[in-house]
């Protein structure tokens, strides 16, 4: 009873995290804190364990000691430490999943969790934007930096485009009976946070975006049994992103900047 009681709460500040990683500070560091100090907790008793085997945790590892070595010859270090503190946070989640806290059902519901609080940050971007647009007038509210009203653009872009990976999985899993009407949602979804990419107009996160999605659906499809009905949606949903962002571009195109440049 005790051990399923430990797991719940391990279970709900981990999807409370990522429902909240789209999030600016503090909220998102408050999520973190928690879910640190009683995983840390629960491995110090013996509850958890961490599979020091496991290769998703030696990239990150690795790349966290190669900036504690570069202490060693900086030439500040106050700004060494603050770095170093900063790249910390990339070992947290390899942590935890290289344990025997995580499941895949628990990474699945993860993946949900972020997905709507990714919406959430969405709607709330656009709600903002609006009622800064009824008080000015100013069209600017919607764009680049000004759209975004907490984290940076190419961070919150990089989550939007996670986000729509996640969706495309789901589309794509052929295991779950998912209905005709909740795929509609799904896509309507990507549809959605696309907008919001071409809004944040982030440069060289929009193209990282769209490079991601377009190889993650082609190689989805093309290990798909229905090669040809997905090729044919996928065509018809790339033309209607082209089309909104053709529009899109003649009154936010950043990209005119580095011709200019």
């Amino acid at each position: 009873m005790v051990q399923e009681k430990r797991a719940l709460i391990f279970n709900y500040l981990f999807w409370l995290t990522g429902f909240l990683l789209p999030f600016d500070q503090p909220w998102i560091n408050y999520a973190l804190g928690l879910l640190l100090l009683f995983f840390v907790v629960q491995w110090l008793t013996g509850k958890y364990q961490i599979k020091i085997q496991n290769p998703l945790l030696w990239l990150p590892l690795s790349y966290f000691l190669l900036h504690c070595i570069g202490m060693l010859y900086t030439q500040s270090q106050y700004t060494g430490w603050i770095e170093l503190s900063a790249k910390s946070s990339f070992l947290i989640f390899p942590l935890l999943f290289s344990s025997n806290a995580i499941s895949r059902d628990i990474i699945k519901t993860f993946k949900l969790f972020f997905i709507a609080g990714s919406g959430i940050i969405c709607l709330y971007n656009l709600l903002l934007s609006f009622n800064q647009y009824i008080q000015h007038g100013n069209m600017s509210a919607f764009y680049y930096v000004a759209f975004s009203k907490g984290m940076h653009v190419q961070y919150l872009t990089i989550y939007l485009n996670l986000a729509i990976l996640f969706i495309l999985e789901i589309l794509f899993d052929t295991s779950s009976q998912t209905k005709p009407i909740k795929k509609a949602y799904w896509v309507l979804l990507v549809l959605f946070f696309l907008v919001n990419i071409t809004l944040l107009a982030s440069r060289l996160a929009t193209v990282v975006s769209y490079a991601t999605i377009l190889f993650y659906t082609v190689v989805r499809i093309i290990s798909s049994p229905n090669y040809l009905r997905y090729s044919i949606l996928a065509a018809l949903f790339a033309a209607s992103v082209l089309i909104i962002d053709y529009f899109a571009f003649k009154k936010i195109n950043r990209f005119e900047q580095v011709e200019i440049f």
